[in-house]
């Protein structure tokens, strides 16, 4: 090496490492179920622990005599509760020493993704409430699934249709395995002719109805059993409900009282969820691979 000259090796002592000020986002599952259910927050507002769901009964008609006489006939309204009893937290605490020596501050993500956060949660819970399905609205094998179909669309939208259940307020929530896996595979609903659309829905990636039921995805389908199957979801708005009586208030606090130097961050919710008409919604086994070809 001629004299004078600096190799990286000798320079590196004196070569600073940098760091982008722009914090890539986390990646949170959206919200999607919880925003297609019946929402009974105005109810929470009057304060207390459980909201009772009064159902109506169905009337019948009774013959009446020629003589004018009939059995009058006795009904009984029934409920379903929201329990308010989920209180969650998303808390973060910041020392003193780090905030004053980071770039990053939590006032600039903090609120954003712990709503991304509890939305992750709310749905969660209630693609839970999968089991509690009323008797015969569950498709599909356990035992040997198969990808999801627009068979199974179909026989699951006619389950509720066989019962008089309003083919409004319907949505269809499918794993993306079932979506992308599964539906997409049937030509009929992506050929832009048999659509009536300008293109292809695979040029596109336009979400396009079922009968005029729309469709959404999301990871929080629950997986379950062996062979694994994903419990999908045409859900019907009056099948659940979910309730908050504190929904995502935020605060920042100083930790010094635990005598620690440091700012506390927090979102919290108080909030129950419950299945209200079991028998407003279907669940369909599907399989957890679908075909990619």
């Amino acid at each position: 090496m001629p004299a004078g000259d600096f190799s990286l090796t000798q320079l590196n002592s004196s070569i600073q490492e940098l760091w982008d000020q722009k914090v890539e986002e986390a990646r949170y599952a959206e919200g999607v179920i919880v925003n297609r259910v019946s929402n009974k927050s105005e109810t929470a507002k009057k304060k207390g622990d459980i909201i009772h769901v009064t159902i109506d009964q169905k009337y019948v008609t009774v013959a009446v005599g020629a003589d004018g006489v009939f059995v009058p006939q006795t009904y009984t309204l029934v409920t379903a509760d929201v329990t308010l009893n989920q209180w969650r937290a998303v808390p973060i605490q910041i020392l003193d020493q780090a905030a004053s020596q980071s770039f990053w501050t939590p006032e600039s993500t903090f609120p954003t993704n712990a709503g991304k956060a509890f939305a992750e949660r709310y749905d969660a819970d209630l693609a839970g409430l999968h089991g509690s399905v009323a008797a015969g609205n569950a498709l599909g094998s356990t035992t040997d699934p198969s990808p999801f179909s627009k068979g199974n669309a179909q026989e699951a939208l006619y389950r509720l249709a066989d019962t008089n259940i309003p083919l409004t307020n319907l949505s269809f929530i499918l794993h993306p395995v079932s979506y992308f896996g599964g539906l997409l595979n049937e030509a009929q609903l992506t050929k832009a002719n048999e659509m009536g659309q300008d293109k292809n829905v695979l040029t596109t990636g336009y979400q396009f109805p079922l009968l005029g039921v729309p469709v959404f995805y999301s990871t929080n389908i629950v997986e379950t059993g062996s062979p694994a199957v994903k419990k999908n979801l045409l859900v019907h708005k009056s099948a659940m409900a979910v309730a908050w009586s504190k929904n995502n208030t935020t605060e920042k606090v100083r930790a010094t009282a635990n005598l620690t130097l440091a700012d506390l961050y927090v979102m919290q919710s108080v909030y129950g969820f419950a299945v209200v008409r079991s028998d407003h919604f279907v669940v369909i086994n599907t399989a957890k691979l679908g075909s990619f070809t």
